[in-house]
């Protein structure tokens, strides 16, 4: 099982990977607001895991298995974040709470949120407001058929 700690650690290498070809282990720093020298700590075991390809001085990249971790976590704490901004949390707070929540439930509850933000976002265009709307209108229905 991969620990809180690398998760974190393959999601800001693999933001940091976005803009450029090897993460630097200043920008990781900065992202999990830790030090440097902790980062290249944790890169050097990382590396010994098979989560990344890394030399001192050089970089950092993702291999495909720290790759596979890290797009399952980012896809998962982007779910959480929007249900979040769906239910009316500020996106500030929605973010925050997303980071803490990601990686504190069962593979069962993220497969279902992830589906079930997936449906309102197709069918609601990620509006819960619309789904009070509809359950209105249907009470409205009920009562004037009575």
């Amino acid at each position: 099982m991969v620990t809180e700690g690398v998760e974190d650690y393959l999601e800001a290498i693999s933001k940091a990977l976005e803009n450029e070809e090897k993460a630097r282990t200043n920008e990781i720093a900065v992202q999990l607001e830790v030090s440097a020298s902790s980062v290249t700590e944790m890169l050097q075991k990382l590396d010994k895991q098979g989560y990344i390809n890394y030399e001192k001085y050089q970089g950092v990249t993702l291999t495909s298995k720290g790759r596979e971790i890290a797009d399952d976590v980012i896809e998962t704490h982007e779910a959480i974040h929007r249900l979040f901004i769906m239910i009316g949390v500020s996106p500030e707070n929605a973010e925050k709470d997303a980071c803490k929540v990601e990686h504190h439930l069962s593979e069962e509850t993220i497969t279902q949120l992830k589906k079930f933000v997936k449906y309102i976002e197709e069918t609601f265009e990620g509006d819960l407001k619309t789904i009070k709307n509809i359950k209105k209108e249907l009470e409205q229905l009920k009562n004037e058929e009575k």
